[in-house]
C-alpha cells in the first residue's frame, strides 16, 4: 500500500531533478524517513520504473516516463470527466447538443477500437442487446436500459477504460440518457435507436463501417433532438 502511494511524488520528484537523485535528498525533499525511501527505490528500480546511475543516485527509465505521462493525462481526463458532470448534469437543450457532439467522438473511438479488440464472445453477447433492445421496441417500449447497455458495452469492449469512465459519466451517472429516449418516444422515432447495423459492422470486423454506423445513429439522435427543440419552440410562440 504504502508503495502505491508513494511512487507518483518519487517519481515526480526524481523526473523534475532532472539528474541522478540519491535516497537523502529524497528523503529530505519529500520528508519521509530514509529507510522508507530506501525501500521505495528498491521497489521502483526492481519493476522497471528506475535505474540506478552508480554511486549518483538513480534517474527514470523510459517506462518510468510513461508512467508519469499516462498519469499527468488522466489527471487531465479526470477534470473533463468533471466538467461533462457539469454540462449532463443541467440537461438543458443547449448542454444535450453538446453531449450528442462529443459522444460523436468519444464512440466513433470506442466502436473502431471494439472492431480489434472485442472477443466473439463479447460481440455475441451484444447481438443479444441488440436482440432485446428490438424487442422492447416492439412492445412499444423505448428500450432506454438496452440502449445504455449496448453503447457502454461497446465503449468496455474497447478496451479504453477512460473512454469507458467518460461515456459512463456522461450518460449512465446522470438524466441525460433518459432525456434522449423520452424524446425519441415523444416523436414516435424509437426505431431509429436500433443497433444492428452498427452490431453487424462489429461482428464483421468493419472498423470503417462500424464507425459510419455509429456517426449515422447518433446523427438521427441529433436530429431528433433539433426536431424536439422546434416543436417546443413553435409550441412556446
Amino acid at each position: 500500500m504504502e508503495y502505491q502511494t508513494n511512487r507518483p511524488p518519487l517519481l515526480q520528484t526524481i523526473n523534475e531533478f532532472n539528474s541522478p537523485v540519491g535516497a537523502n535528498y529524497l528523503s529530505s525533499k519529500l520528508d519521509i524517513s530514509p529507510a522508507t525511501i530506501g525501500r521505495q527505490l528498491k521497489k521502483l528500480e526492481d519493476n522497471g520504473y528506475l535505474t540506478c546511475i552508480g554511486n549518483k543516485g538513480r534517474v527514470l527509465t523510459d517506462k518510468g516516463k510513461s508512467f508519469l505521462t499516462n498519469l499527468n493525462s488522466l489527471e487531465v481526463q479526470k477534470s473533463a470527466a468533471r466538467s461533462l458532470i457539469d454540462y449532463s448534469s443541467e440537461a438543458s437543450f443547449k448542454r444535450i447538443h453538446e453531449i450528442l457532439q462529443i459522444r460523436h467522438l468519444i464512440e466513433s473511438y470506442t466502436v473502431t477500437s471494439a472492431c480489434e479488440n472485442a472477443t466473439d464472445e463479447q460481440l455475441e453477447f451484444l447481438e443479444l442487446l441488440s436482440m432485446e433492445h428490438l424487442l422492447e421496441l416492439k412492445k412499444g417500449n423505448n428500450g432506454a436500459e438496452q440502449d445504455l447497455k449496448i453503447h457502454l458495452a461497446i465503449a468496455e469492449f474497447s478496451k479504453n477504460e477512460i473512454a469507458q469512465q467518460i461515456l459512463k459519466i456522461l450518460l449512465a451517472d446522470n438524466n441525460v440518457y433518459n432525456v434522449f429516449n423520452h424524446i425519441s418516444s415523444s416523436l414516435k422515432r424509437s426505431e431509429i435507436t436500433r443497433h444492428d447495423k452498427i452490431v453487424e459492422a462489429l461482428q464483421n470486423r468493419d472498423p470503417i463501417a462500424a464507425k459510419e454506423e455509429m456517426k449515422e445513429h447518433l446523427d438521427r439522435i441529433l436530429e431528433n433532438v433539433n426536431d424536439y427543440i422546434d416543436s417546443h419552440s413553435n409550441v412556446s410562440d
